[in-house]
């Protein structure tokens, strides 16, 4: 099993890390800066461009619930990384 998904700890300190990002982009008028945050990412999340992209991309499309059960699958077949090599 994955190391870092079983850890519900380092799970929620992602999840507060992401949150800190999308505060820092986020206008005066709380709408999120795309290309603010993508910096967020690579800046502080150490995240490519490309990935970065993807991550909001991935966000955005699918939301929550499906990215959750994607994660639960990902787990339990014991796939850290995806074929896309991020």
């Amino acid at each position: 099993m994955s190391r870092t998904t079983t850890n519900k700890g380092y799970l929620q300190q992602l999840t507060n890390e992401y949150k800190y990002y999308v505060k820092a982009a986020k206008s005066d008028s709380d709408v999120i800066n795309q290309a603010a945050l993508i910096q967020q990412l690579e800046d502080s999340g150490e995240w490519t461009t490309e990935a970065s992209e993807e991550l909001i991309t991935l966000a955005r499309r699918y939301g929550v619930f499906f990215l959750r059960n994607a994660l639960a699958i990902a787990e339990a077949m014991e796939i850290e990384d995806g074929e896309l090599g991020f």
